[in-house]
C-alpha cells in the first residue's frame, strides 16, 4: 500500500484528537506485555470505526506500523456475534417480515368486521410504515411490563396490535432486543462467549435505547470495559 493509500481520511478530524489519542493510549496499555493480546474496540458507528482504524494503523507510537489482535466493531455487531448462535434455529428479523406481519394482522382484525381506530386505513402503506416504527419503540419497553405499560402516548390499541405481531414472530424470528437481551444474559451465564474478543473498549459512548443500554451496563458490571469518552460529544454526531 502506497504512503497516499496510508494518508488517514478527513472524518478522522471530525473526532476529537484528544479521545483518539487516549483510545490509542488505552490500546498500547492492553497490549504493552503482549502484542498479541486480543482487543475489541465499540464504536458508535462504522464511519467512526473506519476512522478508529486509520489512526490505529499508523501504530501505538512504538515506531511499527498497524496493530495486531485487535477488533473494531459496533455494540449490535458485538451482540449478534455471541447472541445469533443461541437463538438458533429462529432468523434474523428482516424489515420486509416485521411489515409483512403487521399486513397480515391488520388484515385479519378488518377481516373480523369489528370496529377499531384503522378501520378506514389499515390497508395504507404508510399506516404500516408507522405500525411498524411504533412496534420498534415498544419493543424496548421489557416485557414484564406486558409489552406496553408504559409506553407513553402510543394507543391502547396500537399496543394490542404490538403484542399480537409479537406473538406472531417471537418462534421464528428474532430482532436486535432479543440479540441484545440474549447477549446481556450471557454476560453472566457463560461469560466463556466473550473470551475471543479480550479487553473491551467502549469508544465514544451514546445515547442508547435500553436494551442496548442494559447490555452495556452488564458487560462492565460481569467483564469490565474500558470507556473513551469525547470532551466535545457534538463531534459524535459527525461520525
Amino acid at each position: 500500500m502506497s504512503d497516499k493509500d496510508q494518508t488517514v481520511p478527513s472524518t478522522v478530524a471530525c473526532m476529537s484528537s484528544e479521545a483518539l489519542e487516549q483510545l490509542v493510549a488505552i490500546v498500547a496499555e492492553l497490549k504493552r506485555d503482549d502484542p498479541m493480546a486480543p482487543v475489541t474496540i465499540i464504536v458508535p458507528s462504522n464511519v467512526a470505526g473506519r476512522s478508529v482504524g486509520w489512526r490505529l494503523a499508523a501504530g501505538l507510537g512504538d515506531g511499527r506500523r498497524g496493530v495486531a489482535g485487535l477488533r473494531i466493531t459496533t455494540l449490535a455487531r458485538l451482540a449478534e456475534s455471541v447472541a445469533a448462535v443461541h437463538l438458533q434455529p429462529r432468523r434474523p428479523l428482516l424489515p420486509s417480515i416485521l411489515a409483512a406481519a403487521w399486513r397480515s394482522e391488520l388484515e385479519s382484525v378488518a377481516a373480523s368486521g369489528a370496529p377499531w381506530e384503522f378501520a378506514e386505513v389499515w390497508d395504507h402503506p404508510s399506516t404500516v410504515a408507522a405500525l411498524v416504527t411504533a412496534y420498534r419503540e415498544l419493543r424496548e419497553v421489557p416485557e414484564s411490563c406486558a409489552f406496553g405499560e408504559g409506553a407513553g402516548s402510543v394507543p391502547q390499541e396500537t399496543i394490542g396490535l404490538a403484542r399480537s405481531v409479537r406473538n406472531r414472530l417471537r418462534q421464528d424470528w428474532y430482532d436486535q432486543q432479543d440479540l441484545f437481551a440474549t447477549a446481556s444474559g450471557l454476560t453472566t451465564g457463560k461469560p466463556a462467549a466473550f473470551k475471543e474478543f479480550g479487553s473491551i473498549i467502549h469508544y465514544l459512548p451514546g445515547d442508547e435505547p435500553g436494551s442496548a443500554a442494559k447490555f452495556i451496563e452488564t458487560l462492565d458490571e460481569n467483564l469490565g470495559i474500558r470507556t473513551v469518552h469525547d470532551e466535545q460529544p457534538h463531534h459524535a454526531d459527525r461520525i
